[in-house]
């Protein structure tokens, strides 16, 4: 038996089925007993063939059939008994259908059970009620006598048939039974009365004028259902073509959408997730009419659609928005029903989507609309958009925890949003959240998502000129600097100058000038100041972080989270807050930018924007030139088989760290790679396969690093990996990602190597890079093949790599 199953399923089954074969028995045996006439055969075989090919009603799972007309025209003619075994017949090949062995035999027996105790009782009411015999016995009757009787019949007989098989169903699933009755059951009273209604009229004519009605009215009643069986299937055939019709609307529906996804890359899942929310709660809170469901349901899907009309650089600014970007962007609501009354929909999308950003107390946007002013659709999606944006993380802010975002969401209550519709939404947010994140793993994976981190965002056309400012002594200062240093400093030397100068212009703590390492990589080439060597030789994508996104669209970045130029949401306690970051441009391309950025107390105005700015176009072409005159002198530093840093690089750049951390209180740790047995590389394969084996070790160990670490060439067959700010427990955790990036890289063949990790850390270990070099070569000539990660000094590993 199922487990599902309720444990009175067996023994409400076993009764019935005990039941009606007594009682069918019992028909079977009175009708042997007395003559019938051959029409009853007749009859109950229409009524067979008609129950076997049941009448699908459109858009549901449910079957209809007129072979009930043929049951109560033998029931009302010939008794109870005939009326008994028509119906079993019908039940038996009713339940003909069941896709296994098993199930069909329980439904068979169960339905012929229950048809024939349900026939019995009807029968045995009618015949209470009209108090005669058969009607084929009784002559000629009146109509009236039999219309009560026969509507008692219909009654009892639809609800003994729809009780037994709710209660079937309901004990088979586990549902409610009046529940599962009301849902499949209840409508089909219409169906029996019709049934009784035309048997009543074959009847009282068969009392009439005899026998031969029957071969008048069964081909009637026979076309009369293949009619209405052929107008069906026109219907199914229209509703198709409208449920086509209507998912062909709902897919330009999602793909208007995805063109507003695809414009903001902040809010990737955003719109099926609102959808997700809005339907779910426009249900919980009652609605049921299909057109308002699929308006907030649109509305959903569209409610951002008029972020079209936004600059990329507004919806794609990772910080705080300006005033003026701000009043910009509030434009995308009323934008928004603009672009969605073109297409005249036929119910209120547009108005939805031009308020869902009103609020309850009156302070929103376009219209200043309050309370109950604000269309329900409206009010939520305003609820439904806003607890998404709460729980999604976006470049200026990390997301929060359920909990945390339901109590904003109370809290706001009264304020922002409908409060009767805040607490319904706050109350099922489990569920309704669960049905989001659903929603959102179906979006399609659009391939222009592959590539947008490598595309250069469009500069804007209409950049308004600065507003002019005042030449104070320091900026005249500053660009007699500029001048003489493009002549005759390098570029550490401009950078040193320009940042002293910089500081006594515009508030900071820190300061950073990132230079562009290729294409799309901005690298810190000089920082200064409070948590500088958590930014030296920090590496951001074009268009990621603050400065990243400065240098993308060529504009300033003004009061933004500092923390959003490092990947980690919370890098190591930076007591950085506010962020200003200006692009260095030169003859329309960026260089770069310069970014300073203050704790607390300090917060950037528009002037101190300007005053960078003009640093910035004074500086740029000084900078430029340094950095062309040293990439020659920058050559010997690189080593020219694998690409990074020389040893020579190590030691002076390795000794500038140990100062920086030896100022900060931070950990230095020295990682050394040594890869042996290149020799038998060499004699099996030449010296070319060699190099080209240690250059792919290197990529594989660039790929691997942070902006922030320094990775070095030591020697013909080793490197070396600086890396700085992270305590012990971090430094197993990228030990770990760092050896399984190494194993991956290479295939088999007969040839084999070893990788041996041995990792001192600054001061345990040393308190120069000489010394921690030291102690890592010891290690690495007395421990064999075993080492533990307990203590990062005595970690030390060898590794196997097949070579191909």
């Amino acid at each position: 038996m199922n487990k599902k199953h309720h444990p009175g399923y067996t023994a409400y089954l076993h009764s019935v089925i005990v039941a009606g074969t007594a009682i069918l028995l019992a028909s079977m045996c009175a009708v042997v007993r007395i003559p019938v006439s051959y029409y009853c055969p007749v009859i109950a075989l229409l009524a067979l063939l008609t129950s076997a090919f049941p009448i699908k009603i459109p858009e549901t799972d449910l079957k209809i059939s007129v072979g009930d007309t043929f049951f109560f025209t033998n029931l009302l003619l010939f008794g109870t008994d005939v009326g008994v075994i028509t119906a079993a017949l019908q039940g038996l090949i009713g339940s003909l259908r069941a896709k296994s062995a098993r199930r069909r035999l329980e439904f068979t027996l169960f339905n012929v059970g229950a048809l024939a105790l349900a026939a019995r009782i009807s029968g045995s009411v009618f015949y209470s009620l009209y108090r005669r015999g058969p009607l084929f016995e009784a002559g000629k009757v009146s109509f009236l006598e039999i219309i009560a009787p026969i509507g008692a019949l219909a009654v009892v007989h639809y609800l003994l048939n729809s009780a037994s098989v709710a209660a079937i169903i309901a004990l088979d699933v586990r549902r409610n039974v009046y529940m599962v009755w009301r849902k499949n059951l209840s409508w089909t009273v219409a169906t029996y009365f019709a049934n009784a209604s035309v048997a009543a009229l074959i009847a009282f004519n068969v009392s009439l004028f005899g026998l031969w009605v029957l071969g008048v009215a069964a081909p009637v009643v026979l076309m009369t259902y293949a009619t209405y069986n052929t107008y069906r299937q026109k219907i199914e055939s229209h509703i198709c073509e409208l449920r086509e019709l209507n998912s062909l609307y709902m897919r330009t529906v999602e793909s208007l959408a995805l063109a507003v996804d695809a414009k903001d890359q902040t809010t990737h899942g955003h719109i099926r997730r609102v959808r997700a929310y809005a339907v779910g709660l426009a249900r919980l809170l009652g609605v049921t009419a299909p057109t308002e469901l699929l308006a907030i349901e649109t509305g959903a899907l569209l409610h951002d659609i008029g972020k079209l009309a936004i600059e990329d650089f507004i919806l794609n600014k990772p910080g705080k928005l300006s005033q003026q970007e701000f009043e910009r962007m509030k434009i995308h609501s009323a934008a928004g029903e603009e672009i969605l009354q073109q297409i005249q929909f036929p119910f209120p999308v547009a108005k939805y989507v031009r308020s869902h950003h009103e609020r309850w107390n009156g302070t929103g946007y376009p219209d200043n609309l309050k309370g109950e002013q604000i269309p329900l659709g409206a009010r939520i999606l305003t609820i439904a958009d806003s607890y998404d944006a709460i729980r999604s993380s976006r470049p200026y802010k990390p997301q929060r925890g359920r909990e945390e975002a339901a109590a904003i969401m109370r809290q706001d209550a009264g304020t922002a949003f409908d409060p009767t519709l805040a607490e319904l939404f706050v109350q099922n947010v489990d569920n309704l959240e669960a049905e989001a994140v659903a929603a959102a793993r179906e979006i399609p994976e659009m391939s222009y998502r592959n590539c947008v981190s490598s595309c250069t965002p469009m500069v804007p056309e209409d950049r308004r000129a600065l507003d002019p400012i005042d030449f104070s002594f320091e900026l005249v200062s500053l660009y007699e600097f500029c001048a003489i240093a493009a002549r005759n400093l390098n570029l550490e030397d401009i950078l040193s100058g320009l940042d002293r100068r910089i500081r006594r212009l515009v508030p900071s703590n820190t300061c950073v000038f990132f230079l562009q390492a290729s294409d799309s990589i901005l690298e810190a080439a000089y920082a200064s100041g409070t948590s500088a060597e958590l930014f030296l030789r920090l590496r951001i994508g074009l268009g990621r972080g603050v400065s990243g996104w400065a240098a993308a669209h060529h504009r300033p970045m003004l009061n933004a989270a500092a923390r959003l130029e490092f990947d980690e949401p919370n890098p190591v306690a930076l007591p950085l807050r506010h962020a200003l970051a200006v692009p260095l441009l030169l003859n329309g391309d960026c260089l770069g930018t310069i970014s300073v950025y203050g704790q607390e107390h300090i917060t950037y105005s528009e002037r101190d924007s300007n005053l960078l700015q003009a640093v910035a176009r004074q500086a740029a072409p000084a900078i430029a030139w340094a950095r062309s005159r040293g990439r020659a002198s920058e050559q010997r530093w690189i080593d020219p088989v694998t690409g990074v840093h020389t040893a020579g690089y190590l030691t002076a750049a390795g000794s500038a760290l140990i100062d920086s951390c030896a100022h900060t209180g931070n950990a230095l740790h020295l990682v050394f790679l040594h890869l042996t047995n290149l020799a038998r590389v060499v004699d099996l394969f030449g010296h070319e396969r060699s190099e080209t084996v240690f250059r792919e070790f290197a990529e594989t160990l660039r790929v691997d690093t942070r902006g922030t670490d320094l990775l070095a060439r030591f020697g013909p067959d080793g490197f070396v990996l600086l890396i700085a700010g992270i305590d012990s427990k971090g430094l197993a955790q990228r030990l770990q990602r760092l050896e399984k990036s190494v194993k991956s890289q290479l295939v088999s063949t007969a040839a084999r190597i070893e990788c041996r990790i041995g990792v001192a850390s600054y001061p345990e270990d040393g308190d120069s890079i000489q010394a921690l070099l030291e102690k890592i070569l010891s290690q690495v000539e007395r421990l064999g093949d075993c080492g533990d990660f307990e203590r990062p000094a005595n970690a030390l590993r060898v590794l196997q790599f097949p070579i191909a």
